[in-house]
């Protein structure tokens, strides 16, 4: 497992990507990389519920401050990290001993993981952006873009945690 300060770290690095690098990357208002939900997705299992919960409110707020999305970050990530456990049982199984990244449980569970963990984010950002059901083709195929491209941000940014696996 990581020392508290590699996920200060992660934390901030995060942050950081997706203010400064994905907010800016848009194509005619379909594509937007989520890359902060890594930090739920990356956190130990063993972490408890509530400060689980915690962390990701706070990785919400401090998204939802500095990019100005009125708390659709901070619902979006929460509604993820309270299904979190039961993602991680169902999905990656026996495997679920210590950090869930690639270099852990391998990369095949890790997509299919942060696959569905992503897509329950996105599902909630972009339903609760839209606020109707009046534009749902349009809102389905945002979700279904922004999660392709969110997985291959957060593969590729998780890989640096999984060339550390003597340090888990």
């Amino acid at each position: 497992m990581l020392r508290p300060i590699d996920y200060i770290i992660l934390f901030i690095v995060t942050v950081l990507l997706q203010l400064l690098l994905f907010d800016n990357i848009e194509v005619t208002g379909l594509l937007s990389i989520f890359v902060y939900p890594l930090f739920v997705i990356a956190l130990p299992v063993s972490v408890a519920p509530g400060a689980l919960l915690l962390l990701a409110a706070l990785m919400g707020v401090t998204i939802d401050f500095f990019s100005g999305t009125a708390g659709l970050s901070t619902m979006s990530i929460v509604l993820m990290a309270f299904v979190r456990p039961a993602v991680l049982r169902f999905m990656v199984g026996d495997a679920t001993d210590s950090v869930p990244v690639s270099g852990k449980i391998g990369s095949y569970r890790f997509l299919r993981y942060a696959t569905v963990m992503l897509l329950v984010h996105n599902i909630a950002f972009f339903m609760l952006e839209s606020l109707s059901l009046e534009h749902l083709p349009i809102t389905l195929l945002r979700i279904a873009v922004c999660t392709v491209f969110s997985l291959a941000a957060v593969y590729f940014c998780q890989l640096p945690l999984t060339r550390q696996k003597e340090r888990f």
